[in-house]
């Protein structure tokens, strides 16, 4: 069993779920969604889960329930963990609690798409900073959704990140975000496209959307990258990122591919 797709759907199902749940009931919704493995291992885990105090029991009328706990953070990439809502967390001192308020919005964190473009920018970021070379000033998270990619950004160093979002409630709720982590003089959220964008003024670029929109955006996606900047893509499946390298536009290459869980990213790097 690969236990981390496993804790991922659960991630996904507690978010989504606003009634109590039993061990018994989970564990046949697990065979449903896994039903190669036994349930026995399902329990095993959940007792792991439950050790961990990812996963806690309650006892309405003496009835046994699983709940999630959001009074907990979890890593999303090597140096971020989420942390749902106002929970008073401690976290290890090279790891940073990035805040959540869970909305109706794309970007909570339990998405692989978004997990590969946390994981990518935070390697990225940190392999520039041990290099030596020049720190990315600003960047951009085109439909940015909760503003997840913004914050975390912004907690790994990057100055001025403009959060764009055609979607007016993705927008409210990235402002709420921000808010949460008091970086509000740091990210700008906006409303609409890259059209009103200056040409070359971000170093970074982040965009987690399907193909097809990727595809569109890509002329617009390097006007407004300085050289020597870079990209991170997601939102396909591994099968679709060749495609979407062969369409690249010129002067741009992909330094790293990466998957999980069926779904892939790529770190771009724009040349002149």
């Amino acid at each position: 069993m690969v236990e981390n797709a496993v804790k991922e759907w659960l991630r996904k199902y507690f978010s989504h779920r606003r009634q109590r749940v039993t061990p018994s009931e989970l564990i046949r919704e697990l065979h449903r969604r896994f039903p190669a493995e036994a349930p026995r291992r399902f329990r095993r885990l959940i007792q792991q889960m439950v050790d961990a105090g990812e996963l806690l029991y309650t006892h309405p009328f003496a009835i046994s329930h699983l709940e999630w706990n959001h009074s907990i953070s979890h890593l999303i990439s090597p140096r971020l963990a989420l942390v749902t809502g106002n929970a008073q967390v401690n976290t290890p001192a090279a790891v940073m609690p990035l805040r959540m308020q869970v909305g109706g919005a794309f970007g909570g964190g339990d998405h692989p798409t978004t997990r590969l473009c946390l994981t990518a920018v935070d390697d990225l970021l940190l392999e520039i900073r041990r290099a030596g070379r020049v720190f990315p000033r600003a960047a951009v998270d085109v439909g940015t959704g909760t503003g997840m990619l913004s914050l975390a950004v912004a907690l790994l160093g990057v100055a001025r990140v403009l959060a764009l979002d055609l979607d007016p409630l993705a927008c409210h709720e990235a402002a709420i975000n921000v808010k949460c982590n008091d970086l509000q003089n740091r990210i700008l959220v906006a409303a609409g496209s890259l059209a009103a964008v200056p040409n070359r003024c971000f170093d970074l670029v982040m965009a987690n959307l399907r193909p097809p929109t990727l595809h569109c955006l890509m002329p617009a996606l390097k006007t407004v990258t300085r050289p020597g900047g870079h990209w991170v893509l997601s939102g396909f499946r591994p099968d679709e990122g060749e495609a979407l390298q062969s369409v690249l536009p010129a002067g741009c290459g992909c330094e790293r591919q990466l998957e999980h869980l069926d779904w892939g990213a790529m770190v771009v790097a724009v040349g002149s």
